[in-house]
């Protein structure tokens, strides 16, 4: 079987993961990325395949919350490489993905916990409304409350510069 055939029969696999974590700040359920892992894991363990994360590059910002603590936003771009061990065929797919601490070292811990649960669940077309941004009412609410914040004109900065440079590569400068 081709490694393609074989994502797909996890694919095939996977119809739905129940949300077994709870965000009791904001007040909302989610996937874990242990439920994510228990359930494909097997499957490709089954297959022959293995999946291996790599950090291309990494970036951290530091800013300042409302009530005047430093917050630093990590952001790391990774490959992920499928390997079918039987025949050796692999299969690279780039990734991105973000964590946010306030001491600063565990960023790119939660960068990287988060992008392995994403990858995996957007890979295989795993549903979970939680994970849905669009979905969830907070997020409209928490997005005006922040409105006219200093981490909001920082946001704005930040993708207004990332859009710059991600449409100028992809251009090749033109």
């Amino acid at each position: 079987m081709s490694l393609y055939k074989k994502l797909f029969e996890i694919q095939k696999a996977l119809s739905s993961i129940n949300k077994d974590g709870e965000n009791k700040s904001d007040k909302y359920k989610y996937v874990s990325g242990e439920a994510v892992l228990s359930i494909v894991r097997p499957k490709m363990d089954e297959l022959g395949l293995l999946l291996i994360p790599q950090v291309l590059s990494a970036n951290s910002h530091e800013g300042v919350t409302r009530s005047g603590t430093t917050r630093f936003f990590t952001e790391v771009f990774y490959k992920f490489t499928w390997v079918d061990i039987e025949s050796g065929e692999t299969l690279d797919v780039p990734w991105y993905a973000q964590g946010t601490d306030l001491g600063g070292e565990r960023g790119v811990g939660k960068a990287a916990t988060y992008s392995e649960k994403s990858f995996l669940l957007k890979f295989f077309h795993i549903p979970t409304d939680a994970d849905d941004p669009d979905a969830a009412g907070r997020t409209h609410a928490g997005e005006l409350r922040q409105k006219g914040t200093a981490a909001a004109k920082e946001t704005e900065d930040y993708q207004r510069k990332s859009i710059a440079a991600m449409l100028n590569e992809l251009c090749a400068g033109d």
